[in-house]
Parts: C-alpha cells; structure tokens; sequence
C-alpha cells in the first residue's frame, strides 16, 4: 500500500492515504502482507477507529475507502486474489449539526475583526462569492473579474472532472466592496 502511494504522484493529498495506511498499521500491530488481511480485520479496524480512538464515523469511512481503492488496485496488479474491504458497509453523511448560518451582522463583526485587506476579501469571497477555500480563492486573478459586468469567473479544480471546470459569480455589493478596497492597495 505505501509502494502504490508512493507511485501515485497524480494525487494532491496522497497524505490522507498514507494515514489511513499508518491507522491500519497501527490497529494491526505489524506491517501485515496484503494477502493476509481479512474482512474480519477490516471490520475490527473500522470500529477501532470510532469507538477505540474516537474518529468521527466520516473520517474512519473515509479511511475505509482509501484503502479499498488501494487493494483494487492490488487485484488489478495481481498481487492479491480479493479485496477484504469489499462488502464492509460504511456509511458516509454529512453531520448537519455542525452547520451554521453566519447571518450579516455575523459576517460584519468577522470582516471588522480581520487583521488585514487581503483577510477580509478572502473572508468576503467565501461568504458573500461562495468560493471555496482554499482552492477557488488562490485560483483567482484579477483578469477573472469583469469589473464592467458586475461579475467574475471562479475556476473550480473540484468540480472540473465533472465538465464543470468554472462558473460565473456576480460582484454582490459586500464582494465589491473589498475587492475594490485591496485593488487599491496593489
């Protein structure tokens, strides 16, 4: 498994699986050759991770799949006959108790607590533009925004498999705002 992450430099978070490898080894207590895991261990493991270690169920299942994607990719190499991850149910969502809407007096009293401009376009750029962070805001020049027609383009990296490589966001008033303000200063 640390062989294939190591040949995977396409990945931009090959970190993630190397820590998912390190929790399955650490579980196991020893580097065990792939042809001796079985579908008992896989189970054992991921219970490990959320009631052992107190990993959100997220995270453990995220884990799971990395792995999984590691051993089909074994099958594929020939060097195991099966993938013990394959019929271990995991179940990934969303914890909704964790959102929250950041009304404008909210989004005010963060802008006015940010220690410089270039924080608060940020800021302004993810709640007012809907951009991610940091990805779409570090993908962002000024030759996006056309300042005439009120709006910018956002190139978008998580989305561009999918055919939707970008997308057109409107200069909203608390957008154009700080991005008036750092224009200035550059």
């Amino acid at each position: 498994m640390r062989a294939y992450i190591k040949g995977r430099t396409d990945w931009k978070k090959p970190a993630n699986y190397k820590q998912a490898v390190d929790k399955l080894e650490t579980f196991l207590g020893r580097d065990l050759p792939l042809v001796g895991l079985r579908r008992g261990d896989v189970k054992r493991w991921h219970r490990w991770m959320v009631h052992d270690i107190g990993m959100s169920p997220n995270t453990a299942g995220q884990n799971m799949y990395r792995c999984r994607q590691m051993m089909k990719a074994a099958i594929s190499d020939e060097l195991i006959e099966r993938n013990p991850f394959l019929g271990v149910k995991v179940n990934l969502r969303s914890d909704k108790s964790k959102n929250r809407f950041i009304t404008n007096d909210m989004a005010n009293a963060i802008l006015e607590a940010c220690p410089s401009q270039e924080w608060r376009t940020i800021f302004a750029l993810c709640r007012f533009g809907g951009l991610r962070c940091p990805s779409e805001v570090l993908a962002l020049r000024w030759s996006d925004i056309a300042w005439d027609r009120g709006r910018f383009k956002v190139r978008s990296s998580k989305t561009a498999h999918s055919g939707k490589a970008e997308r057109i966001v409107p200069l909203f008033p608390e957008l154009l705002t700080e991005l008036n303000a750092l224009f200035t200063l550059v």
